[in-house]
C-alpha cells in the first residue's frame, strides 16, 4: 500500500464520523443547557480528546523507534484497524447508557486510529513527523481558541466543509490509482489542511453550542475533534514530504 493510501483511510474515517446522518441529530444536540453543566461537558469532551492525543503520541514515538513494528504487514494490520475502528464508533452510540462499555469501545476506537496513524508515520523520518507534530499544535491550539475567544457559532459551515471533505477524499482515491503532478497533489493537500483546521473550528464551536451534555456525546463529540486533528497532521505530513520531494 503506498503512503498516500495509508494516510487516506482516516481521511475516510472522518467522512463516517462527521456525516449528519451517522449519528442521529436528537442524539447530538439539544436545545439549552445550563453555563455550568455546558462547562463541564467541554472540559469532559477536550479531556477525552487530550487522553486520545497522548495515548496516540505515545504509541508513534514507540513504532518510531521499533523495528518489530515494521517488519509487521503493514498493509493487513491497516485495513484491520479500519474496520474495527468503524465497528468502535457505532458500538459506542449502541451502547448509550452503558458508560463502562462505551469507555471500552471509545478506547478501542483510539487504539485502531492510534496504530493507523503510527503507520503512516514510521514510512518518514522521526525528524520529519516532529516537525508536522510542532505545526499541527500551534494550528491545533489557534483553531480550538477561536470559537472560545470570539463566542461565534460556526455550526453553518458544516455544509460547506463536508462538500469540501468528499470532494477531497474522492480526488485523493483518484490520485492513488492515477498519479498526478506534486504540484496538483500539493494543492489538495493544502486544500484538505484547511478543511481540517476549520473543521476543528467547527467541531469545538459545536461543543461550546450545539451538542447535548449527555456522556455519549461526550464521547463523540471528543472522537469528532480527536479525528479532526489526526487527519490535519496527516495532511501536514503529505504535504511536508511533497515540499521536500520537489
Amino acid at each position: 500500500m503506498s503512503h498516500q493510501a495509508d494516510d487516506d483511510i482516516i481521511t475516510i474515517v472522518t467522512h463516517q464520523s462527521n456525516d449528519a446522518d451517522f449519528v442521529p441529530p436528537k442524539k447530538r444536540f439539544c436545545s439549552i443547557n445550563s453555563p455550568s453543566e455546558r462547562g463541564i461537558f467541554v472540559a469532559k469532551v477536550f479531556g477525552v480528546v487530550g487522553l486520545q492525543l497522548l495515548a496516540t503520541t505515545l504509541l508513534v514515538a514507540v513504532c518510531l523507534q521499533s523495528t518489530t513494528f515494521r517488519s509487521l504487514n503493514l498493509v493487513a494490520l491497516v485495513w484491520s484497524a479500519f474496520v474495527i475502528c468503524i465497528i468502535s464508533m457505532v458500538f459506542v452510540i449502541v451502547a448509550s447508557g452503558y458508560l463502562l462499555f462505551q469507555i471500552f469501545w471509545v478506547g478501542i476506537f483510539t487504539a485502531c486510529l492510534a496504530t493507523m496513524t503510527a503507520i503512516a508515520c514510521v514510512q518518514y523520518a522521526p525528524e520529519v513527523v516532529i516537525h508536522c507534530l510542532v505545526i499541527t499544535s500551534s494550528l491545533v491550539i489557534v483553531a480550538v481558541a477561536v470559537p472560545f475567544v470570539t463566542g461565534v457559532d460556526l455550526h453553518s459551515l458544516h455544509g460547506v466543509l463536508y462538500q469540501l471533505l468528499i470532494f477531497g477524499i474522492i480526488a485523493s482515491i483518484i490520485f492513488i490509482f492515477f498519479p498526478v503532478s506534486s504540484a496538483l497533489q500539493m494543492a489538495l493537500g493544502l486544500m484538505m489542511i484547511l478543511v481540517f483546521f476549520v473543521y476543528i473550528m467547527v467541531d469545538t464551536s459545536d461543543v461550546i453550542h450545539h451538542y447535548d451534555t449527555d456522556n455519549t456525546s461526550v464521547f463523540l463529540a471528543a472522537m469528532n475533534i480527536y479525528l479532526d486533528i489526526l487527519n490535519l497532521f496527516l495532511w501536514i505530513l503529505k504535504v511536508t514530504v511533497l515540499k521536500s520531494d520537489c
